[in-house]
C-alpha cells in the first residue's frame, strides 16, 4: 500500500509546482544593468524599469544600502525599482558590479511580440548624480537594450563575497 501512495505523491507534488511555476528553468533569464558611462564622479542613486509580459521570478541581489521593489500587475506590466537608502549608498563608477544580476525573470513566449503594438520587455531609467562640493547635480538617463542585459541561468547566482 506504501508503495502506491509515494509515487502518486511524487506525481501529485510535480503537478502542483508545474502548476505554481509555470515558467520552463531553462528560459529563466538574469537581469543586469551594464554598460552605463559613468564619469569618475559620476554615481546611481536610483533605477526604475516598467516590465512587459516577464514573470519575475526572484530578487537576486540588493546592493548594500539599497531598497528593492518588484511589483507584478494584474495585466501584463510589472514594475522593478531600486534606490540608495542614503547618499553614502550610492553607487560609484567602480562599483558598478553591484547592478549585476538583480533579477531572474521569467521571458515572455516569442509569440507575445507577434503581435502589432506591443511594448517593449523593459523600459526604464537610471538617476545619475554628479559628486561635486556645490551641487549634487542628478539627471535622469534612459536605459537602452545594451543597458538592460539579459543572460541565461538556472537560478540566482550564489552571494558575492565583495
Amino acid at each position: 500500500m506504501l508503495r502506491r501512495r509515494v509515487p502518486f505523491r511524487a506525481a501529485v507534488t510535480l503537478a502542483l509546482a508545474a502548476f505554481l511555476c509555470p515558467w520552463r528553468a531553462d528560459a529563466l533569464q538574469l537581469v543586469s544593468i551594464e554598460k552605463l558611462d559613468l564619469a569618475p564622479n559620476q554615481y546611481v542613486t536610483s533605477f526604475e524599469i516598467e516590465t512587459w509580459a516577464i514573470e519575475i521570478v526572484a530578487v537576486c541581489r540588493i546592493p548594500p544600502g539599497w531598497q528593492i521593489t518588484a511589483i507584478e500587475s494584474i495585466d501584463p506590466g510589472g514594475r522593478l525599482a531600486g534606490s540608495a537608502t542614503g547618499f553614502v549608498a550610492n553607487i560609484g563608477e567602480n562599483h558598478l558590479t553591484n547592478l549585476k544580476d538583480l533579477f531572474l525573470i521569467a521571458p515572455p513566449s516569442p509569440e507575445v511580440y507577434q503581435a502589432p503594438d506591443v511594448p517593449p520587455m523593459f523600459n526604464g531609467s537610471v538617476i545619475v548624480g554628479t559628486y561635486d562640493w556645490d551641487d549634487h547635480d542628478e539627471h535622469t538617463l534612459p536605459l537602452n537594450t545594451s543597458n538592460l542585459v539579459m543572460r541565461p541561468a538556472k537560478g540566482c547566482p550564489p552571494p558575492s563575497q565583495n
